[in-house]
């Protein structure tokens, strides 16, 4: 799954210079966030490990691009005199965010206990049952967080543009 998101990254990140060519960036920034919401939200929720790879491709070339979109967008309507307490914010808020995500994300997924929904009338009429583990949780409201966001990000950015 790492190299996955890994080789996923790399081609997020190579593919900016393309894209920016062909759009602005104050439209691909918002799309690339809404992308690696919704994609780590189908991550939460998939159960065959072959999809959920080529997901963590695509989870890997979104926040790529997002990333580099996120700060040309940044460089390039930070206004001189505050760029160094603007960047100061910005590097401090993703310390939290890593920490938050590495430090305190293995323990909220280790407290939530199993739980199982039931679908009902999914294949051939018979109900099904998903079981969603402290993991799968974690992962999906991770997703939904990142998609709230990304839709404040996008309304913000296309209001101003």
């Amino acid at each position: 799954m790492v190299t996955a998101v890994g080789a996923g990254l790399l081609i997020g990140i190579l593919s900016v210079s393309w894209l920016t060519s062909r759009f602005r960036t104050e439209r691909i920034y918002p799309a690339a966030l809404v992308a690696t919401g919704l994609v780590a939200t189908v991550i939460a929720l998939q159960t065959r490990w072959v999809v959920v790879l080529a997901l963590g491709g695509m989870l890997g070339a979104s926040a790529g691009l997002a990333v580099v979109t996120g700060y040309t967008l940044l460089h390039a309507y930070t206004a001189d005199d505050s760029r160094g307490r603007t960047f100061a914010a910005f590097y401090t808020g993703t310390r939290v965010a890593t920490f938050a995500a590495l430090g305190l994300a293995p323990f909220l997924a280790g407290s939530i206990e199993v739980i199982t929904v039931g679908v009902s009338g999914t294949v051939a009429g018979q109900d099904a049952q998903v079981a969603l583990g402290g993991v799968r949780i974690t992962m999906l409201l991770g997703g939904v967080v990142g998609l709230v966001f990304a839709h404040r990000s996008a309304r913000a950015i296309w209001r101003t543009s």
